[in-house]
């Protein structure tokens, strides 16, 4: 197998921003407010664009090559579905106030995945932008259900400033929100199964309400969470260039940003060439680009990477050659399982 890249998916919202929309943008009322980037999702199928699988979806991939692609350990759990989905979200407005079941409410309830996921702050529309993360203390059913019909859900919620660099965790059952003028890379669970609370008495291009899932969302909520779900990021992190430790670093650095037990991710930035050595590892690796372009060197053939698009490195490749090729900083989120 050798590197892959996907045709990314646009998809039109009615909250969606104006970035993804000067390239993805559609002859459709809603801008692009989401655009995947690796989706084995039914209906929502990446596609693969380069090389001899030209044209095949994720998911006829880890049919046809298994552990090959995922990694035995990760093939053994998880079988032919591919487990990450991944994707940019671009808000000019506030997305619903919303929560997602854990996988034993999501398989209870629908057959399918539970929904835990972080997020990236690529970029922020100023210093004021900010989103929705937890409760701002620890509260009930009965207590929701009461601010909510009395108008005062908002001095449940916990409200957060924000800037680019931010890393969010935000659990199955954390309630939660993303503001308007917010620019996100969202590492997630395989589901889109979401339970809209709030939805700021918007209405959509016809005129209507969007459905609301109140008696789905008052069983998955968590009460009692109140943390805000900011993941210590401001590390300088590790030099690429030896295996020291250091807080001076000057070239290529690497920082765990969140690892738990349905992903990790870790931000790369890159000055100068270095090796990406994948032999050890018993999984495939994702890897996103959030800023400035680069470009791979593997058995003799040459994949680029810019701003908002990924690459899906099967297990069985072992090492990567990468070039920065903008000249400044190429930041790169390094993703597996």
């Amino acid at each position: 197998m050798y590197p892959l890249k996907f045709e990314p998916i646009p998809l039109p919202k009615i909250w969606g921003g104006e970035i993804l929309n000067q390239t993805y943008g559609k002859n459709d009322p809603d801008p692009i407010g989401e655009l995947l980037l690796i989706s084995g999702l039914k209906g929502q199928e990446s596609v693969v664009s380069n090389g001899k699988l030209k044209g095949l979806t994720l998911n006829s991939l880890t049919d046809s090559y298994k552990e090959k692609l995922l990694g035995e350990k990760n093939y053994a759990t998880f079988k032919n579905e591919f487990p990450l989905l991944i994707k940019i979200i671009d808000s000019a407005d506030d997305l619903s106030i919303q929560v997602h079941p854990d996988d034993k409410l999501a398989k209870q309830w629908h057959d399918g995945n539970g929904k835990s996921e972080m997020w990236y702050i690529i970029d922020t529309k100023d210093e004021n932008t900010s989103l929705i993360s937890g409760f701002s203390r620890v509260t009930s059913e009965d207590e929701f259900k009461s601010h909510y019909e009395s108008g005062q859900l908002m001095e449940l919620m916990n409200s957060i400033k924000i800037a680019a660099g931010d890393v969010y965790y935000i659990p199955a059952g954390k309630v939660h929100s993303i503001g308007k003028g917010v620019l996100i890379a969202e590492i997630q669970q395989p589901s889109d199964i979401t339970y809209r609370i709030y939805d700021f008495d918007r209405k959509d291009k016809n005129g209507n309400s969007r459905e609301l899932h109140h008696e789905l969302a008052y069983k998955a909520m968590n009460y009692t969470d109140c943390d805000t779900g900011l993941q210590n990021s401001s590390s300088e992190g590790f030099s690429l260039n030896d295996s020291s430790l250091t807080a001076n670093v000057i070239h290529n650095t690497k920082v765990q940003l969140v690892a738990n037990e349905y992903f990790v991710t870790n931000k790369i930035s890159i000055e100068q060439e270095y090796i990406a050595d994948y032999e050890s590892f018993d999984s495939f690796v994702v890897l996103l680009a959030t800023e400035g372009s680069c470009e791979f060197q593997y058995r003799g053939n040459s994949y680029s990477l810019s701003r908002f698009e990924s690459i899906l490195i099967p297990a069985t490749v072992d090492k990567l050659r990468i070039k920065n090729t903008n000249g400044g900083t190429c930041k790169l989120l390094e993703i597996y399982v």
